[in-house]
C-alpha cells in the first residue's frame, strides 16, 4: 500500500495512457469522444511505449511494494493464528505424529515384506506419505487463510484415503495392478512430453 503523500505507481501509467491516447487523437484531427472507435489502431503502438515504462516502473518500486506486502501479509497471519490457534496447533501436532508413525511402520513392514503382501505394503506406504506432502499443503493454506484451497485439498486427501482402505481391504493382487497401472499412466505422460516437446521448447528425454 502506498503513503498518503505519493500516489501508486499504476496511477503514473494510468496518466501515461491516456495522454498517449489524446496525443495519438490530436495527431489525427479526431474528437475524443471518437477514442473506442480507433483504439484498437493505437493499441499496438501504446504497447510499445508502455512496456518498458511499466517494467521500468515496477521495478524500481518493486522493493518498497513488496516490503509493504509482506508487513501486510505478516499481520494478516497473526490475525489469523491468534484466532485460529488451537485448531491449527492440533492438526499440525496429527500431521507430525502421522509422519512419526508412518516412518516407523514403513521401515517394520519392509523388513517383513513378503511375496504374498509386498505389492500391498508398497502401495500403502507410498499413499501414505503422498497424504502427509497434502496434509501439509493444507495446514499451510489454512494458516495464510485460504480456506477454499485447503478444502480442495482436503477433497484430495479423502481421495486417496478411500484408495488405500480399498486397496487395502483387497490385498496384494489389487495393489500390484494399481502399480502397473501408474507405470501405464507414467509412459503415457512421457509419450505426450517427448511427442510435443520442440514444440514447447522443452528438452526431449530422447533424441
Amino acid at each position: 500500500m502506498a503513503s498518503a503523500s505519493k500516489e501508486p505507481w499504476f496511477y503514473e501509467l494510468d496518466h501515461i495512457l491516456r495522454e498517449t491516447l489524446l496525443r495519438e487523437l490530436e495527431k489525427r484531427g479526431i474528437h475524443p469522444d471518437k477514442a473506442i472507435e480507433i483504439f484498437k489502431d493505437v493499441l499496438d503502438e501504446v504497447i510499445q511505449e508502455l512496456a518498458p515504462k511499466i517494467f521500468n516502473t515496477l521495478k524500481t518500486n518493486m522493493p518498497a511494494l513488496l516490503k509493504e506486502n509482506k508487513k501486510m501479509r505478516k499481520s494478516f497471519d497473526k490475525r489469523l493464528y491468534e484466532l485460529w490457534k488451537e485448531p491449527l496447533d492440533m492438526l499440525e501436532a496429527f500431521l507430525h505424529l502421522s509422519i512419526e508413525v508412518g516412518h516407523v511402520v514403513n521401515r517394520d513392514l519392509r523388513l517383513t515384506a513378503t511375496e504374498e503382501n509386498c505389492f500391498l505394503i508398497d502401495v500403502v506406504t507410498r499413499l501414505h506419505g503422498q497424504a502427509c506432502l497434502i496434509g501439509g499443503e493444507i495446514l499451510t493454506l489454512l494458516r495464510s487463510g485460504f480456506a477454499d484451497g485447503a478444502n480442495a485439498r482436503w477433497r484430495s486427501l479423502h481421495e486417496i484415503v478411500v484408495i488405500a482402505s480399498f486397496i487395502r481391504e483387497k490385498g496384494n493382487e489389487v495393489a500390484k495392478r494399481y502399480l502397473e497401472h501408474n507405470t501405464i499412466e507414467s509412459h503415457k505422460a512421457l509419450s505426450e512430453y517427448q511427442k510435443n516437446a520442440k514444440r514447447l521448447n522443452l528438452i526431449p528425454f530422447f533424441s
